[in-house]
């Protein structure tokens, strides 16, 4: 299978998510690039993507986010919807796998064939259901997201899934990117097939070196997919990024 690339705008802040006009102006802004072909959703309080994820889009969000994807594919943009399970998903519980499905399901129904599922910005404990099957968030979360592109495997033809892990910069590798259990773990279990979301040597990187990339490689067993987050400003309401990149 090719390899796939990513070149785009996420839209993963915390605050009130874009309106549809917003996006459609971000869509013109990426194809005057010429190099910005993908846009993810991903805000952080919509709460359908994070925190009601269980719960499917009501007609009329349903309606809008069909809007959204079409809007997106017609202007020559990959669209990839993100669901975040994290905050409160029992790893163990077969209710709950059965609504991330569900909740899919209801997207590709919509015209989505491109995913990511993410896991960042979460409790730092297992749920205690689910700590007499995984020993850490190292072995549930790669079997939820296994299952997950299977699943998308058997309902669309070609799907990409991207994975958000909890320990996404080198900051927080412990004691570093080279011996952290989590980010080994993870490259020994999530499918190859899944594509890993890094931002770096830090939350917000402003430098990203060529050795630091090959050292997370050779750990996770795959080239990352960088999330930059140079240009956020949810950090921060009273600032905002006006310089060159």
């Amino acid at each position: 299978m090719a390899e796939k690339k990513w070149f785009g705008v996420v839209e993963g802040f915390y605050g009130r998510p874009w309106s549809s006009a917003e996006r459609a102006e971000l869509h013109i802004w990426m194809n005057d690039t010429g190099t910005l072909t993908t846009y993810m959703y991903a805000p952080k309080d919509d709460l359908l993507h994070r925190g009601r994820w269980r719960d499917l889009y009501p007609d009329a969000e349903a309606d809008t986010l069909t809007e959204t994807i079409r809007s997106t594919q017609e202007a020559g943009i990959r669209f990839v919807y993100s669901i975040a399970p994290g905050l409160d998903i029992t790893y163990t519980s077969q209710e709950d796998r059965t609504a991330l499905l569900t909740k899919i399901d209801q997207v590709i129904s919509l015209g989505c064939t491109e995913f990511a599922i993410l896991f960042d910005d979460i409790p730092e404990t297992l749920p205690e259901a689910d700590q007499k099957k995984f020993s850490s968030f190292a072995q549930a979360q790669p079997d939820v997201a296994n299952q997950l592109l299977a699943h998308l495997q058997d309902a669309i033809e070609d799907p990409s899934l991207l994975f958000c892990p909890t320990t996404y910069c080198a900051r927080m590798a412990d004691p570093d990117v080279r011996n952290d259990p989590y980010l080994n773990e993870l490259g020994k279990s999530l499918a190859p097939e899944i594509a890993f979301l890094w931002t770096g040597p830090n939350v917000i990187s402003e430098t990203i070196t060529p050795e630091s990339i090959r050292e997370l490689a050779a750990v996770i067993k795959r080239k990352p997919v960088i999330w930059d987050n140079l240009h956020a400003n949810d950090y921060d309401n009273r600032r905002y990024f006006a310089g060159p990149y």
